[in-house]
């Protein structure tokens, strides 16, 4: 680790100024020696203090002119400083300018795409590099491990063992930790745990990480038993090794051995608290979840977003609606901002809690509104008897959730007119129970086709070519709707669809998810 960080992020304090006026003059001879060697030293400082794309640039511009530029320290710089823009694409055009293509340019660009969510790109730059007899390094691996465990690349993900093996480099610690993450997300545990067993026990001293990793993994796979083992055989634990524990027997429902783990923790963050806070709130317990929030509060650890939606959630449970008011309070006095999912719960809660016109004050206040905000407040009118107010907030939610802003509108919906179309024929019915407004079934079906991960599908199939993955994020659950979409139109495109919503991710393939139709 020490190593990447020196290779990217350079100890020395780069210098503020990253204007024109800052670049060296240009000499009317040749630079040699020593003054070659400071020049390039200058640019690289400049490159690394660089702020924007626009900097970068100009630098690049000025060291062409002071004839640089095949320089490999300078291009890996450069390449490394575009992945902190986020700018890829000048990244690209830099590196393709350079004709020798050395390992640490390699590395600075299959890096920077990774970390950019360019998967299949760094996935194709490694093959390159492995074309051109470049040797990969302890660096190299671990990012062609992420990209493909991000791309549920099971064969790409074993076929990178073998290279590991090839080179070499199965007891480096950054490289054993990738390895086992990525058959955990491939959710190949058996090859995880074989890996792991086989790490030397000077790694596994070392790496509390990889311990937590493997544990994580057998969590998601059910296997508690073997994750308390590995647990309890830990030579050393930290706060991440007993939240993945506490977390996987909350998802297995298991939530007093959960709270029996939770009251053993010398020291506890914020992950801790909302592991226990949304354990019980999901699993039903909502008195104890609310008590273990204000519990938390009492000890002065700031909730996060995810800590107040369980708890306003708990609250709207049981109508608890004093203590959905602390709440409120609490929010109001700690400067947190009534957006998303936050505001969302806390006009469900007081809807629920039977104060409609609290929530409607709360929604009233919000100034950004997800479909989502809008049919609690349309619930909350049409459960308390205001059905002209309930009518009147749909007609402005049909405005606002049929967006067609976007500038590819057109070919967005008939391309989504198009799948839709197409899933009928083979067996697609409209699961219109997902619309929980009183309208007609013909309405109810043009208000599924207006939801943003159809939309999203579409807009993706349109712009990639075939058979090329098309990665969504939604942060609230998909429908059940939209899953069937998703399955028919992963068959008909013969693309993979990869879906994140709140809950997990979807990736489906040739008609089916990964989910099973369990979410």
């Amino acid at each position: 680790m020490r190593a990447l960080h020196l290779l990217f992020k350079p100890t020395s304090v780069p210098a503020k100024a990253t204007t024109v006026t800052s670049f060296p003059k240009k000499s009317t001879t040749q630079p040699h020696g020593a003054s070659h060697h400071a020049l390039e030293t200058r640019f690289i400082s400049l490159i690394h203090a660089s702020k924007t794309s626009k900097q970068i640039q100009e630098i690049h511009a000025q060291v062409i002119e002071h004839n640089l530029f095949l320089r490999s320290r300078i291009v890996t710089q450069f390449i490394s400083s575009c992945s902190l823009q986020k700018s890829m694409g000048y990244a690209l055009s830099i590196f393709h300018q350079f004709e020798v293509k050395n390992l640490f340019v390699f590395n600075a660009l299959i890096r920077g795409l990774c970390e950019n969510a360019q998967f299949e790109s760094s996935v194709s730059y490694f093959v390159l590099m492995m074309r051109l007899n470049v040797k990969p390094d302890r660096l190299t691996l671990p990012f062609g491990l992420k990209s493909a465990a991000a791309l549920l690349e099971d064969d790409l993900g074993r076929g990178l063992h073998g290279i590991i093996l090839k080179f070499g480099l199965e007891f480096d610690l950054f490289v054993r930790v990738s390895l086992v993450d990525m058959y955990v997300k491939i959710e190949d545990i058996g090859s995880a745990l074989r890996v792991f067993d086989e790490t030397p026990e000077c790694i596994k001293l070392e790496s509390v990480l990889l311990w937590n990793i493997v544990i994580n993994g057998c969590c998601k796979n059910g296997d508690l038993t073997k994750a308390t083992e590995l647990f309890e055989a830990m030579p050393q634990r930290n706060i991440g090794s007993w939240n993945t524990l506490i977390n996987g027997f909350v998802r297995k429902g298991d939530m007093n051995s959960a709270n029996e783990l939770f009251g053993q923790m010398s020291e506890r963050n914020v992950v801790s608290w909302t592991t226990m806070v949304s354990g019980f709130s999901q699993n039903g317990e909502h008195r104890e979840a609310l008590s273990i929030f204000f519990k938390m509060l009492e000890e002065n650890v700031r909730p996060n977003n995810f800590t107040l939606v369980s708890a306003l959630s708990a609250c709207a449970k049981i109508g608890a609606l004093n203590g959905g008011i602390r709440i409120h309070n609490f929010l109001s006095n700690n400067g947190f901002s009534l957006t998303g999912a936050i505001g969302t719960s806390l006009v469900d809660m007081y809807a629920k809690c039977g104060n409609v016109e609290a929530a409607s004050q709360v929604f009233n206040q919000m100034k950004e509104k997800e479909i989502m905000t809008w049919s609690v407040m349309i619930w909350g009118w049409a459960i308390h008897g205001h059905p002209e107010k309930a009518l009147q907030c749909f007609e402005q939610m049909k405005y606002k959730a049929g967006d067609h802003a976007h500038k590819h509108v057109k070919e967005i919906y008939l391309k989504l007119e198009e799948i839709t179309a197409g899933a009928r024929k083979q067996g697609y019915l409209p699961e219109t129970a997902w619309v929980l407004h009183n309208i007609e079934e013909e309405e109810k079906e043009e208000s599924l086709g207006s939801h943003s991960e159809k939309l999203a599908l579409a807009f993706g199939l349109i712009n990639t070519a075939p058979g090329v993955t098309i990665r969504i994020v939604k942060n609230l659950r998909v429908c059940g709707d939209c899953h069937s979409i998703m399955k028919y139109a992963s068959k008909m495109s013969q693309s993979d669809i990869v879906l994140r919503d709140i809950k997990r991710f979807h990736h489906f393939r040739d008609g089916t998810c990964s989910c099973g139709d369990y979410w």
